[in-house]
């Protein structure tokens, strides 16, 4: 296992992550998703070249940003706790800030990591009954949210 390298996100990157399972749905978006790239506040861990995963904050309004992250298969193979404490990191940093107050995200329905990963980070279920046809495929997520 090496250390994580933490980098400014480019959209080059997004095509280069073996997405997990659980986000094998992000595929049939992801061109879109790069939308998501936003400046400062988008990441990608790397590892020996390899991408772990992209991940940032995208401002909808002040006081209100949507958190993402598109993770490798390879995330779990003993890189988890050093990203959660840089993703830990940023997010506390973006809360002191007023254009940050409120942070979501959502998270597939059976995606049981992505669920415990949001209350590490302090996270808070919004939709305990989900929100239905949620994605593309028609799937429930769930809404989480943060709001300092």
């Amino acid at each position: 296992m090496g250390k994580v390298a933490f980098v400014p996100m480019m959209k080059e990157h997004l095509p280069l992550i073996r997405v997990q399972k659980m986000q094998d749905h992000i595929g049939s978006v992801i061109d879109a998703k790069s939308v998501l790239i936003y400046p400062g506040l988008s990441w990608t861990g790397l590892v020996g070249g390899v991408v772990l995963g992209c991940a940032g904050v995208y401002p909808v309004w002040y006081g209100r940003a949507f958190v993402w992250a598109f993770l490798s298969e390879d995330f779990g193979n003993g890189y988890f706790l050093q990203t959660h404490r840089f993703v830990h990191l940023v997010l506390a940093a973006l809360q002191k800030k007023p254009e940050f107050k409120r942070l979501e995200c959502t998270v597939k329905g059976d995606h049981q990591s992505g669920h415990r990963w949001m209350k590490l980070l302090g996270f808070a279920l919004e939709t305990p009954d989900g929100m239905s046809s949620y994605s593309p495929e028609g799937e429930k997520f769930f809404m989480y949210s943060r709001v300092s």
